[in-house]
């Protein structure tokens, strides 16, 4: 039985943020029910000069650790801090062993998963190679390919480069979406790639916290994500002016998420806001403070361009939260009949439905059942039967 290779880049060079992004959260739900695959696991960070190699116990300790040392390893920027992490790891790996010298008995023949995109460079794959290791690589999106006006000229090239090789070298592709299956399928056929495993998969959700309550009395809308010109903040910053221009009494709406890229304008709104202002803008917040903020929640506001999954929605689902999206291929695969759709361009539509719930005037009445919310139990479960169906155990 090949056992697993789970890749922490993500997660280790981005211990010293407090700030995960859904992708950080998918690594660590990785990290936290891997095992469940029934398999030998073991985690791999891969470092400038040297590879470390950690066994559950060795990756436990060294974690545990961290939270009493992050001031001393923190450093002047965050290339220094993640130096100072691969000197402090040392002495928690089972191994570290030179980034091109040969690879160990431990890692021949493994199952090497990546679902941080971390590091996805040429070098690795020789190394997968050498070493006759099988690869599974969990894809989030194809956005900066499929719209490209949402990126950087460098972000686009690098993501359109990395893609090319994970598709032409991974045995498997693990896709969060029937949609992003889809764009990846397309891309494929695009660049004349022939894929040789590509399969969608939704991501687990976590369950909110067993003390969760909705309020009897919500009292502000919510819109949670990072603020970037694909979320499309300027259409909620353009309806709450017309709110308040029309209704004596403008709703509140909390903005949950940091500040991205490409989105100067809707920054020097946010920083011009009135001390009174409607608009909150939060920023980041624990997953407690969350839960507050979903109890009091009038109605989830999504309007995405696009988007290869949507996290923040199922969340609202699962708490029995109102939710107004956009109408897009993803939102429909994953939220079924749940949600008010609209055009993520109807600035009319959106005001009309924000004021009908604010009014306490929901246009229908939620579904009596939601559609399926895979848990992350049940997504390894379904992971654990797709490594058995690609015939890779006693194949070198």
């Amino acid at each position: 039985m090949r056992p697993i290779l789970l890749d922490i880049n993500r997660t280790v060079s981005r211990i010293v943020q407090t700030h995960p992004s859904g992708v950080d959260r998918v690594e660590a739900a990785y990290i936290e029910y891997v095992e469940q695959l029934g398999r030998p696991v073991q985690y791999l960070y891969r470092g400038r000069l040297f590879y470390y190699l950690f066994d559950q116990t060795g990756w436990q300790d060294f974690c545990a650790k961290l939270k009493t040392s992050m001031r001393e390893l923190n450093g002047t920027d965050q290339r220094d801090t993640v130096r100072r992490l691969e000197r402090f790891m040392t002495g928690y790996s089972r191994k570290h062993l030179p980034a091109f010298g040969p690879i160990p008995r431990a890692c021949r023949d493994n199952i090497y998963i990546n679902v941080g995109l971390a590091k996805l460079i040429p070098r690795l794959w020789r190394w997968l190679r050498r070493g006759r290791i099988k690869s599974a690589i969990l894809i989030h999106d194809m956005i900066p390919v499929d719209l490209p006006n949402f990126a950087s000229p460098t972000t686009r090239e690098r993501f359109e480069r990395q893609m090319k090789d994970v598709l032409s070298q991974a045995d498997l592709i693990l896709c969060n979406s029937q949609h992003t299956q889809n764009r990846v399928r397309y891309w494929a056929a695009t660049w004349n790639i022939p894929l040789q495993a590509c399969v969608a998969l939704p991501l687990g959700v976590a369950n909110p916290g067993s003390d969760f309550k909705r309020s009897p009395h919500p009292d502000t809308f919510l819109a949670l994500g990072t603020i970037e010109p694909r979320k499309n903040h300027q259409l909620l910053l353009d309806v709450w002016k017309q709110l308040g221009d029309e209704e004596p009494d403008t709703p509140s709406l909390l903005l949950v998420g940091r500040r991205g890229w490409l989105n100067t304008d809707v920054f020097a709104q946010l920083d011009a806001l009135p001390p009174l202002s409607p608009i909150t803008e939060l920023g980041y917040v624990s997953d407690d403070d969350l839960d507050q903020i979903f109890s009091r929640t009038l109605a989830l506001l999504f309007p995405s361009f696009e988007e290869g999954y949507g996290y923040p929605l199922l969340e609202a689902m699962q708490r029995n939260i109102p939710v107004i999206c956009s109408d897009i291929p993803a939102f429909r695969e994953i939220a079924g009949d749940y949600p008010i759709y609209l055009n993520p361009d109807d600035l009319s539509g959106w005001k009309e439905n924000i004021k009908s719930i604010a009014r306490g005037q929901y246009p229908d009445a939620l579904p009596e059942t939601t559609p399926d919310i895979m848990s992350w139990e049940k997504y390894f479960r379904h992971l654990k039967a797709l490594f058995q169906d690609q015939s890779w155990d006693g194949v070198a």
